[in-house]
């Protein structure tokens, strides 16, 4: 099966000037396997649970690309490194895998 459980994605951002450990996220591009879900997350800091946020309202599922424009500035104290990853579950798994796709 093609696409089967391949997942990708694409952030662009900026520095902002001036600002330590700071970016403005620009654009996000997902797309998710056939049977899957996907989205984009970066460390938060501020984050309750495991400690990570989502730069997406909505995950792409089932194979579909989802490509959105974004103004989201995201920042942290001076040494907590910015990341950012890719987070996927499978429909016949009930875990979440993710993988780093960008340290900023």
């Amino acid at each position: 099966m093609p696409n089967l459980h391949h997942n990708t994605a694409t952030v662009k951002y900026e520095r902002i000037d001036g600002a330590v450990n700071s970016v403005k996220v620009t654009y996000v591009l997902i797309t998710s396997g056939e049977r899957d879900c996907a989205w984009v997350q970066w460390n938060d800091p501020k984050a309750g649970g495991d400690g990570w946020t989502s730069l997406t309202p909505e995950p792409s599922c089932y194979g579909i690309g989802m490509g959105e424009t974004r103004e989201v500035i995201i920042k942290a104290p001076a040494g907590h490194p910015l990341k950012v990853r890719l987070a996927a579950y499978h429909f016949d798994s009930v875990d979440v895998v993710h993988k780093d796709i960008a340290k900023l």
